[in-house]
């Protein structure tokens, strides 16, 4: 991407919004698509005030529609699919990409509206259905199948992150529950036709579908690894005497790494896609709070790195990355010097000032999130790198007096 272009963020943005006051209170399908692309924008430049007010109309819109959280399923209550143009078929595909993040607005329930190529089921799609709800063809099926993924992840995040959390959820419940949604999405991939299972020259969004899958794993398992004597509890619905949560997070954390380093070194879509961060982000967390094996580090550089490719087009990996600094500094993992010196090299390549702070509000240090949400927040982490480091040099300066 030419670097030149930068200057013309903000140009675009202020154009967007322009036409986005012109269409309110004109609520369709394209303008619930036009909110979200607003608001995933805005979230690429850190402007995170931006990113909950597109999401807010998203939601809201789709709500007076009756397209999510009706209280009736009936269908009558929905938009008229049939009128639908082709433009509007397809932007009301994204309809089905609302998930959930930690701290922002999310339906309770999936979109009131047929899964593309499927049924509400996930049976053999209805001919005369696939007719009026036409799947894009540089997607394939991977779109549908997707949409089943985040139906059970969506599931999954709602449990986590209520709030208030549920009070019967102690540690056996957590275990209970993730062994079901496991099952899930263990039929769920299984279920993959051929042409989306993982291989050396897919497209790069089924890759991305199968880095989000252990991903998914990796979240769904993780309260029940915080502590050793949980980790090692066998799962009771699989034949094998060692299946465990610790077992089950190691094997998809080494496919993990193997599937971010195959994105990283052969798709072109690695510069420019942030949909491949979430992978980073467990691998970063995998590799910096388990015991380090040989090889560790260059797998952090690939992450911290894997963030730098993306800063041309999305701003707010430069707090990513620079969170991921700070967690290094503070476990020990790494010297302030060398933590400093990789910075440096990031900020060689940064590009031109804009304006405003970059906001970060969601979670870089999974685990504390489960405890201070707040604290394990990227902007939150990458202000306090400077302090770590320097907390770091002063330690260890004291240190080599003890040793003298």
């Amino acid at each position: 991407m030419d670097p030149r272009t930068n200057k013309f963020a903000m140009s675009f943005c202020s154009e967007a919004e322009r036409m986005w006051n012109e269409e309110l209170g004109n609520d369709n399908v394209v303008n619930i698509a036009a909110a979200q692309f607003l608001s995933l924008g805005f979230l690429g430049h850190g402007r995170d005030h931006k990113v909950l007010q597109y999401l807010a109309h998203a939601l809201h819109m789709g709500n007076r529609m009756g397209l999510i959280d009706c209280d009736t399923d009936d269908t009558s209550t929905t938009y008229p699919i049939e009128g639908l143009t082709v433009e509007e078929s397809r932007a009301r595909l994204l309809m089905s990409l609302f998930y959930h993040q930690p701290g922002l607005n999310c339906p309770k329930r999936p979109p009131n509206l047929p899964i593309p190529g499927g049924d509400r089921s996930g049976e053999q799609a209805d001919p005369d259905m696939a007719q009026t709800l036409p799947l894009p063809s540089f997607m394939g099926k991977t779109f549908a199948h997707l949409c089943h993924f985040w139906r059970i992840v969506h599931e999954i995040t709602l449990v986590y992150h209520s709030d208030p959390s549920p009070a019967f959820f102690d540690d056996h419940t957590a275990l209970r529950f993730a062994e079901y949604k496991f099952r899930e999405l263990l039929a769920w991939s299984n279920g993959l036709p051929s042409h989306l299972l993982r291989g050396e020259n897919r497209p790069h969004h089924v890759q991305i579908l199968h880095l989000w899958f252990h991903a998914a794993v990796l979240e769904l398992f993780r309260p029940c690894v915080q502590t050793s004597t949980a980790a090692k509890r066998r799962l009771r619905t699989f034949t094998s005497t060692a299946s465990s949560p610790a077992a089950v997070c190691n094997a998809s954390v080494e496919q993990l790494k193997r599937l971010t380093l195959h994105f990283r070194l052969n798709y072109k879509s690695s510069t420019y896609t942030i949909l491949w961060h979430t992978a980073l982000i467990y691998v970063a967390n995998a590799l910096l709070h388990d015991s380090k094996e040989e090889g560790w580090f260059s797998y952090f550089l690939l992450c911290v790195y894997g963030y730098e490719r993306l800063r041309r087009s999305w701003r707010v990996t430069e707090a990513v990355a620079k969170a991921l600094l700070a967690m290094s500094l503070r476990n020990g993992d790494i010297s302030s010097q060398m933590a400093r010196h990789i910075l440096q090299d990031l900020e060689r390549k940064k590009l031109s000032e804009m304006p405003e702070r970059i906001r970060a509000p969601f979670p870089v240090d999974l685990d504390l999130a489960l405890s201070d949400p707040k604290s394990a927040m990227a902007e939150n982490l990458a202000d306090k790198f400077e302090y770590t480091a320097m907390l770091g040099d002063y330690t260890h300066e004291f240190d080599s007096s003890e040793l003298n």
